[in-house]
């Protein structure tokens, strides 16, 4: 076996002070001191909505996994892109790249003090499987030799690649060999939770501040719906020396309007804002600002329909090229998302080709910004011939979202368009996150309009979410089907090299603008506008990363 021996990634940040407290505002350059220890240091964080479970086996949207992602730890972690030792402090790899073993550490805690070992992951990975729960997360726990057939009943717990070797030796087989295996087991997914917390607290378990525990930088303290969630720094976590912050207050509801005002009186420290120009009066009081490219915006066309009458148009690949071809992308990120960038291909401006950029690798052009109006009634016209039907027979389409004044504008933009264009009528079905969330699930939909993040790779990676269509994955529950794009997917995950992985990426794209599943429609940005005493933050491929923030005078 090739032996991997990683030293710990240590993050030094300036010490200093904090300028808050939630309980009581203090001015900007003020200092939160106590005769009884250190300088107590704290950032307060504004969230547009409140997380909807703790559970990493349940979770489902980034309003649980940003929270997450400060309270957890995998065996590995991934803080700027590069894979670094979490929990495992080493590892061991097979030849084949099938099979690693790692070595859990041996003062790796759980928040509550007690020790982390072998076999609290092994537990973990197995109980993303069970069947019996059909937890959101299971599939991705495929990974692993014989987790699906295990999930599907074919096999048992004790055949799944995931074996305890002692206390602090986990040994883990793959299904197939992966480029990505590290990073997938950084994700939350792969966090663990504790078999006795569970256990006491059944389906429960994740909704409460006192119904979880975590093994990572910071405890939750406190979580008051649709509020605040409270976190605090994890004294018993091994790398505790890299933590600065003593609080990272997650203050929630808070709008892109409502966070300026909040910024500029010192209410809050951090937003992350979509629309570039809300913060431009931060800009000028000498706020910080850092951007990065967060992810897709997309509207899924469900290729079963909301209706059985919906469903034969739905499932037609023309009509689905027409509904693509009739959006112009342009003019909605102009309009809605101001310096998000227009799709023209699936594959985002900062996809990493094998030495370059892949899009320079592999220059393609599936539709114009603006969209192709002639094509889009053409595919149409072809769609309503091969069904033997006429437009008076397609029913009205309808249009979910959640209910944000973006995601309505979005869907409004995309309703007139395909009045406009193709004649097509459709109804806009705004929705609360949960209830979009549970809508999605059961189909009740013909658009979807929502966003989803990048992987540490690329889009067909294993550990992003974002335009993966497998024809026997049924997550994303809009019932595409198409064999060949599952085919060069699966020789994809087995790729030996990254030319041969990008290579197959190519002529996934170009399957899946043929055979459209989604409506891409841009890159979403993101910008991170910080108080300027706020330092040591990250960017983290798709996501900024506060787990190693200080705050300075």
């Amino acid at each position: 076996m090739k032996k991997l021996l990683c030293l710990c990634l240590v993050i030094l940040l300036l010490a200093g002070c904090s300028n808050s407290s939630d309980e009581q505002q203090t001015p900007p350059d003020s200092e939160q001191s106590s005769s009884d220890g250190p300088v107590q240091k704290e950032i307060i964080i504004g969230r547009n909505y409140d997380a909807t479970t703790l559970d990493v086996h349940e979770i489902s949207g980034d309003d649980s996994y940003l929270i997450m992602n400060l309270m957890g730890e995998g065996l590995t972690r991934n803080d700027d892109g590069f894979v670094s030792p979490g929990a495992a402090e080493s590892w061991d790899v097979s030849d084949d790249g099938t099979e690693y073993v790692f070595y859990i550490r041996e003062d790796a805690r759980w928040g509550d003090g007690q020790p982390l070992t072998a076999h609290d992951f092994a537990y973990s990975f197995l109980r993303m499987l069970d069947p019996d729960a059909a937890h959101y997360a299971a599939d991705s726990a495929f990974i692993f030799k014989n987790g699906e057939k295990y999930f599907n009943g074919e096999a048992s717990a004790e055949d799944v690649g995931v074996k305890v070797e002692d206390e602090y030796t986990l040994r883990v087989t793959l299904e197939n060999p992966s480029l990505e295996a590290l990073y997938t087991l950084a994700r939350y997914p792969f966090f663990p939770v504790r078999q006795d917390v569970v256990e006491q607290h059944g389906v429960s378990y994740g909704s409460d501040a006192s119904m979880v525990v975590t093994n990572g930088p910071y405890n939750l303290v406190e979580w008051s719906r649709e509020d605040r969630l409270v976190l605090e720094k994890n004294e018993e976590y091994w790398n505790r020396d890299a933590i600065s912050l003593s609080r990272i207050i997650n203050k929630v509801g808070i709008t892109e309007d409502t966070a300026v005002d909040m910024l500029l009186a010192g209410e809050l420290d951090i937003y992350e804002f979509l629309s570039q120009d809300k913060f431009s009066p931060l800009s000028d009081a000498g706020f910080h600002t850092m951007s990065f490219v967060s992810g897709y915006q997309f509207a899924h066309m469900n290729a079963a329909g909301s209706s059985e009458t919906a469903r034969p148009f739905m499932e037609n690949v023309n009509f689905r090229r027409a509904i693509n071809y009739a959006v112009n992308r342009e003019g909605i990120t102009l309009s809605v998302y101001p310096g998000a960038e227009p799709a023209t291909r699936l594959t985002a401006p900062t996809t990493p080709g094998v030495e370059g950029l892949f899009n320079e690798e592999y220059p393609y052009e599936a539709w114009p910004a603006a969209g192709d109006p002639e094509k889009a009634r053409e595919c149409l016209n072809l769609a309503l011939d091969e069904l033997g039907a006429t437009l008076d027979d397609v029913p009205e389409l309808s249009l979910l979202c959640y209910e944000s004044q973006g995601s309505m504008l979005v869907m409004q933009a995309i309703q007139d368009m395909l009045l406009s264009t193709l004649g097509i009528q459709s109804s806009i079905d705004p929705q609360p996150i949960q209830q979009m969330q549970d809508k999605a699930r059961r189909g009740e939909w013909d658009l979807w309009w929502g966003g989803r993040d990048m992987g540490a790779l690329d889009w067909a990676s294993t550990s992003a979410v974002a335009l993966i269509y497998d024809s026997d994955d049924t997550t994303l529950n809009n019932s595409y089907q198409n064999p060949h794009y599952t085919e060069l997917y699966r020789q994809l995950l087995v790729a030996d090299t990254m030319q041969q992985r990008k290579d197959l990426l190519f002529e996934m794209e170009k399957e899946l603008c043929e055979n459209p599943g989604s409506v891409l429609v841009g890159w979403r940005t993101t910008w991170s506008v910080q108080n300027p005493r706020v330092t040591g933050a990250l960017v983290c491929n798709d996501k900024m990363n506060y787990t190693y923030a200080d705050v300075v005078s």
